[in-house]
């Protein structure tokens, strides 16, 4: 005794349904052709359930992709925002130019609010 059971995946459930009905059916009507390995004419095909018709979840590959895509774009984000920090050389301050070197001999205040 053994017991074979049949996947498949298709589109539209309707056609799904009725492709599920037809292998079946081909399996019990030919079982001879389909089992010959078996050496005798008396191999029989029972359909045990009928075909069961359900949506098919995604993979662990699109459960896994999307919050990857985010961190992978934070990361980058990051990396650019370091990056161009370093790159920076605008003088803010007073003390930016005295760390160059520099002698200041005047500075513009800031506006006061």
């Amino acid at each position: 005794h053994r017991i074979i059971t049949l996947n498949f995946t298709w589109g539209d459930a309707a056609q799904l349904e009725q492709i599920a009905r037809a292998a079946a059916d081909e399996l019990i009507e030919n079982t001879s052709f389909y089992f010959q390995q078996l050496g005798t004419d008396e191999a029989g095909v029972t359909l045990i359930d009928g075909p069961l018709i359900g949506p098919v979840g995604g993979g662990v590959r699109d459960q896994v992709e999307l919050p990857l895509r985010i961190l992978l774009a934070f990361l980058v984000g990051v990396g650019i925002v370091f990056l161009l920090h370093y790159l920076d050389d605008s003088v803010r301050n007073r003390a930016d130019v005295e760390a160059l070197g520099m002698r200041v001999i005047g500075e513009i205040p800031r506006a006061r609010k």
